[in-house]
């Protein structure tokens, strides 16, 4: 059996494990397949013939059913299930409360929770998508009823400053309808994997797929294994949208509140009308580099 591309499917393979090991998450097979870095498609069979060469080669080890780079430590302990299962509940518990607001169209986890590899110490990170015209009301609305009654409904939102952060909500990103795309300046590895682990909560119209498919042109740039495995990415979300100038009006004022707020305790958010990504350290291009610092020290299995 002859195989195309060995050089370049090896390296494929080994960066895939040593994006995985920054977030010390080792991959079963299915999922290398699945979450490989490459923009040209690689088979399953191909990915289970080179990992069994690669391990033999002593450039990846294995234990039991999950594979990771030789030269770095295998991870001491894994995401345990029930943790899992226990901010999934929170998460969806908070998913359930947002669907009250009927201007959110969107609710997904994203970041650690997303990728099931969570610690008990960590906070849930959450996308919300609403409708457009309507971002800056809807968090203004959202912000303030989870910072009063929140405790009662037994959820934390997570603030700027907090240092304990186990088990609150994070409302760390915010698209409207009309802004699927993600803007050029933020379309990398980080990102495509972040939309890749998104885990929908609740989703009024497909807007998940419309995401995906608004942003398919690059993605594939990265991750196109996975695209071939995605089947539903073309199904368009169904946009309902009626205008007011009151509600208009007050959109504004809610951006400009909030943008005054902000620019006095500014940190490295990116905002605009139609996004918010909040993100008090920039941990997309911390990873990335990290990233690069590791590929810099494989062979590559050469």
């Amino acid at each position: 059996m002859s195989f195309a591309r060995p050089l370049y499917i090896r390296r494929a393979i080994l960066k895939t494990l040593i994006y995985a090991s920054i977030f010390d998450f080792p991959l079963k097979k299915e999922e290398i397949w699945q979450r490989l870095i490459t923009d040209k498609r690689i088979s399953f069979k191909e990915i289970c013939f080179w990992l069994d060469r690669l391990v033999k080669k002593g450039v990846i080890r294995k234990e039991n059913q999950y594979y990771w780079p030789e030269f770095l430590p295998f991870p001491e302990t894994l995401s345990s299930k029930k943790i899992i299962l226990e901010k999934q509940r929170l998460a969806q518990k908070t998913a359930n409360f947002l669907k009250i607001f009927p201007w959110i169209k969107l609710v997904a986890a994203t970041g650690s929770l997303g990728a099931e590899n969570i610690s008990p110490n960590d906070d849930i990170d959450l996308l919300i998508l609403t409708q457009s015209k309507r971002l800056w009301l809807t968090r203004l609305v959202v912000q303030s009823t989870l910072l009063i009654f929140g405790r009662f409904l037994g959820i934390c939102l997570r603030r700027p400053n907090d240092s304990l952060v186990k088990d609150k909500i994070c409302l760390n990103l915010f698209l409207t309808t009309d802004s699927l795309k993600i803007p050029r300046e933020s379309r990398n590895l980080f990102v495509a994997y972040e939309l890749m682990l998104l885990k929908p909560l609740f989703d009024k119209g497909n807007f998940y797929y419309a995401l995906i498919a608004k942003n398919k042109f690059w993605l594939k740039k990265y991750l196109v294994n996975w695209f071939k495995d995605n089947r539903r990415q073309d199904i368009k979300g169904q946009l309902e949208f009626n205008d007011s100038f009151f509600l208009n009006i007050l959109e504004a004022i809610a951006f400009w509140i909030q943008k005054k707020y902000m620019s006095q305790r500014k940190t490295r958010e990116k905002i605009a009308k139609n996004f918010a990504f909040f993100h008090p350290i920039n941990k997309g291009k911390r990873y990335l580099r990290l990233y690069k610092k590791l590929l810099d020290k494989s062979d590559f299995g050469e």
